[in-house]
């Protein structure tokens, strides 16, 4: 049994704390809602065992609120379709329990998301995509680290064959992106179905915020949202990049509907790094 799931163990049986136990996250709402510490619930606010949340304010028979579960990943509504049925806490008794959709591996991923959003809940503030922005569309996941640089080819693997700048940050151990004042911006020349270096002096496992920029006018400018790298050193590059690609294939049926499934397949990348 490998250091990293022996962590892992330790990290689901027990409690990080006194706090109940963390049963799911919110996908998305419509209207106001509060819980019981008038904290209005927002897109991955936590919810416990004990919470209780509210529909506040004017009430309305459209509103409803979307929660998955962290035991089975299957997605729980509730709506207010009747007046006044959602002004008393909500009930989720029986409602976040059953078969997983995939015995072990979907346990895993999403154990792994509550046990960070219940420790560091802001932590999601840095990984959400910027969906309004256009420009180069990169791909999120793990590159393998070699002696004579960062191989970063499945990062453009979508991209059309070109020239590209890039900008490298590393993400700390808090999730905040770790950017110098004037950061060095680094050429890749992109060709499908060959290696693709990123030669930055000091890099090291860990995790990174990639972000393209192109020149206009002699200006360099962002041109994308960019992507997360987790720099992984040949020992661990196999086994990291299959936990992930397992996290991916769980969350791509979730795409459609949950606007956050990116943000916790960071989220996730994140983790990852903190316990290669």
């Amino acid at each position: 049994m490998t250091a990293h799931f022996i962590l892992l163990a330790s990290l689901l049986l027990g409690q990080v704390h006194s706090a109940s136990p963390s049963i799911g996250y919110v996908i998305e709402k419509s209207g106001s809602w509060f819980d019981e510490k008038d904290v209005q619930i927002t897109a991955l606010y936590v919810v416990r065992t004990d919470s209780r949340i509210a529909r506040r304010l004017s009430l309305s028979t459209t509103d409803y609120i979307r929660i998955r579960s962290f035991e089975t990943g299957r997605e729980e509504s509730f709506h207010c379709r009747e007046p006044l049925t959602c002004s008393a806490p909500l009930d989720f008794a029986g409602r976040f329990q059953g078969s997983e959709q995939r015995p072990g591996e979907i346990q895993v991923f999403l154990r792994a998301i509550a046990q960070l959003l219940s420790t560091h809940p802001d932590v999601t503030r840095n990984f959400a995509r910027l969906t309004s922005r256009g420009g180069v569309r990169l791909i999120d996941g793990v590159a393998l680290l070699r002696p004579e640089g960062l191989d970063i080819w499945g990062t453009f693997e979508r991209t059309q064959p070109g020239d590209f700048l890039v900008k490298v940050c590393p993400i700390g151990k808090d999730g905040d992106v770790k950017c110098p004042q004037t950061p060095e911006l680094l050429p890749v020349a992109w060709k499908p179905n060959q290696s693709l270096l990123l030669k930055r002096p000091g890099t090291v496992p860990g995790l990174y915020k990639l972000d393209p920029y192109k020149k206009v006018a002699g200006t360099n400018i962002p041109d994308g949202d960019g992507a997360f790298i987790l720099a992984a050193t040949p020992g661990n590059f196999d086994r990291l990049r299959m936990e992930f690609d397992k996290a991916f294939l769980q969350a791509a049926g979730w795409s459609a509907t949950d606007p956050e499934a990116i943000t916790l397949l960071r989220v996730y990348l994140h983790y990852l790094a903190s316990n290669q």
